[in-house]
């Protein structure tokens, strides 16, 4: 029996395929994107249709695939990988949860309180380009979002990857797109349904997240929902305005499942995001003088250097903290979901000497991936 192992490019997307006897038994899509690391970028690797044909499962299949799908990220040049996993298995493979939910919800009654000032109508292709240079500003510095561009599948599903999505925009009077909301679009009319459900929200300025509340609420009223529930990240411009109509916030932390990820090459993710981590160390007012950290994990080691002016790699400097930590540790102190001001609360995480460095360039900023890109 030969097992082969086929690579196919479909868009954006590497379909891996396991073949055996030239029957399709196990599979695997890697999505090519680039990730946001603050105001850095990275080559994400996004793997999604991790599956395996009912009758071959059980033989470690899925395994096989998915150790080398990570050997082929880093041949292949990709600095992290995420996904969106089931419980409690894909940890095996180094990924850990990185990714937090963010749901906002406002009960009908009180979002009837929102101005309108914008004309609503539903999105058509024209609207595209107002609509990505909308998204470009809100996600230039929010950390897990996706760089988005004309190749970009805008919108692909809903709140869940089987579920339709409908798009409106905002126009002011002079007929210019300044604001868009996604909405779960279904025709089902159960009375187990008792919210609209908002999968992406954004706005050239602040003050149209107003008129998004308002139209959501007349919305969600004609459907005899509720409430109305915004997914977003938790510390955006419109978490603001919705709390003046009552809202209520949850964020949702999965135990090793859901939005996952992993370094690959610990190199090239540290130099891409290395104008990031001197933004960051410029900004501090606890840094006196050069100072470095050094980072041990299990796929290698890299060395930040700070010189009073920049952040860089350094294979030389003397080194004046370590940090010994697993990888998928330091990808979530990349990202800001948790703070090296918190990494001492952790067993997998030893840190020696001085730790202004890694405080100042490691705070809790949490990251955020719209679900549109999930």
């Amino acid at each position: 029996m030969t097992h082969d192992i086929r690579v196919t490019l479909e868009g954006r997307r590497y379909q891996h395929t396991l073949y055996q006897n030239d029957t399709a038994v196990s599979w695997v899509g890697i999505h090519d994107l680039q990730m946001r690391i603050g105001k850095s970028a990275v080559r994400m690797g996004g793997l999604a249709s991790v599956g395996t044909k009912q009758s071959e499962r059980g033989k470690g299949l899925s395994r096989l695939m998915l150790e080398n799908s990570i050997e082929w990220l880093n041949t292949e040049g990709f600095d992290c990988s995420l996904l969106f996993g089931i419980p409690h298995y894909y940890h095996k493979f180094g990924y850990h949860t990185c990714l937090p939910e963010c749901r906002t919800s406002i009960a009908v009654r009180d979002a009837h309180h929102a101005p309108t000032n914008l004309h609503a109508r539903l999105f058509q292709p024209t609207d595209l380009p107002a609509i990505r240079a909308i998204y470009d500003a809100m996600s230039a510095t929010q950390s897990g979002s996706i760089l988005r561009d004309e190749k970009s599948r805008w919108f692909p599903h809903g709140s869940i990857h089987l579920r339709d999505v409908q798009v409106y925009v905002f126009e002011n009077a002079q007929s210019e797109v300044v604001a868009y909301v996604t909405y779960d679009y279904t025709r089902d009319s159960s009375p187990l349904r008792h919210e609209l459900i908002s999968t992406e929200v954004g706005a050239a300025h602040p003050k149209y997240y107003h008129d998004i509340v308002a139209h959501a609420a007349h919305r969600a009223q004609d459907m005899h929902l509720e409430k109305v529930t915004f997914n977003t990240p938790t510390d955006c411009d419109f978490i603001a305005v919705a709390s003046f109509y009552g809202a209520e916030q949850g964020i949702h932390y999965p135990a090793v499942a859901e939005g996952m990820g992993r370094i690959i090459n610990l190199t090239s993710f540290f130099t891409k995001t290395l104008a990031e981590w001197t933004e960051r160390a410029q900004a501090s007012r606890l840094l006196k003088g050069s100072t470095s950290v050094r980072f041990e994990t299990e796929i290698g080691s890299v060395t930040l250097q700070w010189t009073n002016e920049a952040v860089t790699l350094s294979e030389t400097a003397k080194v004046d903290t370590t940090v010994q930590l697993p990888q998928y540790r330091l990808l979530q102190l990349a990202m800001g979901y948790f703070g090296a001001e918190n990494a001492a609360f952790l067993p997998d995480i030893q840190i020696e000497g001085d730790a202004t460095l890694f405080q100042a360039l490691f705070p809790r900023r949490l990251p955020y991936l719209w679900i549109s890109d999930h």
